[in-house]
């Protein structure tokens, strides 16, 4: 079965010239009839008519011939559209429309409106090659996650049916190890959530030092010897109550995992006229400059000897939260002094408006 029934070039040629013949064979016995109006008998009927239908025939051949011809042109940009396309569709991501470059148009951004889409076809294409390859890369960091505690629970396990005396010390670090698996689960169903979740509710009123405050009481349970310093102004805002406090909790946490015990976790919030700032701070072993701009990227982890203090998805957990609701985070840290997360929440009044 053949793919096309007409090429679009030979389709707009044909119709082109139609249009023209049409017009051409309407100027013809336009001119026919004032030429014979003048010279009258002088002119032979059929000899005029004659010419006339000759001159259309040749008028349409003509035009046929140059737009078929001269559309190619035109036809150029449609089939490297067409190949980038047809390419994309088998999954090929690589692919890419070559744009013709003009020097002599070097203040114009685009050729036409098709150099317009080639362009943005490209971007296209490369975002979506972009995507293939973070999806390649955390489809093999969740694949090596999770391998890791489950091959020390099925070795622990032999261990217990080979060594009962120990099996109170392999039961514990079976337990250790589904716990870690259970926190790498949780998140990764966190993070699916938010991917999911283009749009989210921001009615809610949040008093976000009750937030900070209520945070610190729940970890407090969890780790009871730590000590922390707050420093927490009366501040309210339109937001996401759970994801707000998903982030204090992440980020509280994160801090609390690497710092000594001896030191303690400052948090401070205060309300200015267009946002809140809340900066927490460790005392910990901080964070090299270089290593900063990777810090929320999936499951990284800026030294290896602390893995199994956590996935490597609570950073990006607080990253993706955050731009759902429009926080800003900086970070500022120094090795062996610390670190300090800065968060600015815009502050929203009950119409929507800031205020």
């Amino acid at each position: 079965m053949r793919k096309y029934y007409v090429s679009l070039k030979t389709y707009v040629a044909a119709f082109s010239s139609l249009a023209f013949g049409f017009f051409s064979v309407i100027s013809c016995l336009i001119v026919w009839g004032i030429f014979y109006h003048i010279f009258g008998k002088d002119l032979s009927f059929y000899s005029a008519l004659l010419l006339s239908v000759l001159s259309c025939i040749l008028a349409v051949g003509l035009n046929f011939t140059l737009l078929y011809f001269g559309m190619k042109f035109l036809i150029r940009p449609i089939k490297r559209i067409k190949d980038t396309i047809d390419a994309v569709a088998n999954g090929d991501f690589s692919a890419r429309a070559e744009r013709k470059v003009h020097k002599n148009l070097s203040n114009y951004v685009y050729m036409h409106e098709l150099d317009e889409v080639i362009v943005n076809l490209n971007k296209m294409a490369q975002h979506l090659e972009l995507n293939q390859n973070l999806q390649k890369e955390f489809i093999s960091n969740v694949s090596h996650e999770i391998k890791t505690p489950i091959f020390s629970i099925a070795g622990l396990s032999e261990l217990m049916l080979e060594n009962p005396a120990q099996n109170a010390h392999y039961a514990a670090l079976i337990n250790k190890e589904a716990n870690r698996l259970n926190r790498l689960c949780d998140d990764l169903l966190k993070l699916a959530r938010l991917d999911n979740s283009s749009i989210v509710k921001l009615d809610e009123v949040v008093q976000v030092d009750e937030q900070l405050r209520s945070s610190v009481i729940l970890l407090t349970q969890k780790y009871p010897n730590r000590e922390f310093v707050l420093n927490l102004n009366k501040a309210n805002t339109l937001s996401n109550a759970p994801l707000l406090a998903q982030i204090w909790q992440n980020l509280i946490e994160n801090a609390i995992k690497y710092s000594p015990d001896n030191k303690p976790i400052e948090i401070s919030c205060k309300a200015e006229k267009r946002e809140i700032e809340v900066v927490i701070k460790d005392h910990g072993i901080g964070i090299e400059a270089k290593k900063i701009d990777k810090i929320f990227d999936r499951f990284y982890q800026c030294e290896e000897s602390h893995s199994e203090l956590g996935s490597g998805l609570g950073l990006s957990i607080v990253a993706k939260i955050s731009q759902l609701l429009s926080v800003k985070i900086d970070v500022k840290s120094e090795q062996n002094l610390g670190t300090q997360f800065i968060l600015k929440i815009p502050k929203k009044t009950h119409s929507g408006h800031k205020s």
